[in-house]
């Protein structure tokens, strides 16, 4: 599955919504990966 919303900015340009990029991970994987974004200074 890929996303493909987007947000659109005040001049009317659109942009994709970031995500962590953890969907083909498996849990541990994921976890890992999210832990590791948070400690790096990564807010969503």
């Amino acid at each position: 599955m890929i996303c493909n919303e987007t947000y659109e900015l005040s001049n009317g340009v659109k942009i994709p919504k970031p995500g962590p990029g953890t969907w083909l991970l498996d849990n541990e994987q994921t976890e890992q990966a999210v832990k590791k974004a948070i400690q790096l200074g990564c807010r969503q």
